[in-house]
């Protein structure tokens, strides 16, 4: 029955979005939706699986698994994301953000949780009650306050940050793990050495 809701939704949108076409399965592309191809900018709807290919733009609403993947300017993500060996321009994701070995040069927005593993991030804006951070470098992270009044954490293990951490809740705390340090200062929370 999920396939037949996906199916019509589908062609719906074949309709809706001019210059649309379905994309097969190739090696580097999966995708259950219809998707839109236009001079490096490309829209994925549902489980989205790419593995090496460039993009200029890319959006994808649904679960994404990047593999050796490159979008030079903007990725956006309504759903989960988990990239390895990719690099990317900015992003803004909507969901739980899993990177392994990937490179960020702009602004990383994210609404969801952060799990970054031997990566590199140029300057965070998250909403969050926890990221972790392992043997990654960043410049700055800003937390934005959630609804809920919680701590939010951010856990730092063998991690550089050249800049300011910023908790906006006025209820952050840094956890320090291994050779982690940071440049800067933290605004609005505290600091813990383990």
């Amino acid at each position: 029955m999920l396939k037949i809701k996906i199916a019509a939704v589908s062609i719906v949108l074949l309709f809706l979005l001019p210059g649309c076409e379905f994309f097969k399965s190739t090696n580097n592309k999966k995708s259950l939706g219809v998707g839109v191809d236009q001079s490096g900018q490309a829209i994925f709807f549902g489980l989205t699986d790419l593995h090496n290919a460039s993009y200029e733009n890319l959006t994808v609403n649904g679960l994404a698994k990047l593999k050796k993947v490159s979008v030079s300017q903007n990725l956006t993500v309504n759903g989960n994301l988990s990239a390895s060996d990719s690099t990317i321009g900015a992003m803004h994701v909507n969901g739980l953000v899993d990177l392994n070995k990937t490179t960020v040069s702009g602004v990383s927005k994210i609404n969801g949780l952060l799990r970054a593993q031997s990566s590199t991030l140029n300057q965070i804006v998250i909403s969050t009650e926890k990221a972790f951070l392992s043997d990654s470098v960043t410049k700055t992270i800003t937390v934005k306050k959630t609804k809920e009044f919680v701590e939010q954490l951010i856990e730092l293990n063998n991690t550089k940050v050249d800049g300011d951490i910023l908790f906006e809740s006025g209820k952050g705390k840094v956890v320090l793990k291994g050779s982690s340090g940071i440049t800067g200062k933290i605004e609005g929370g505290v600091s813990v050495k383990k």
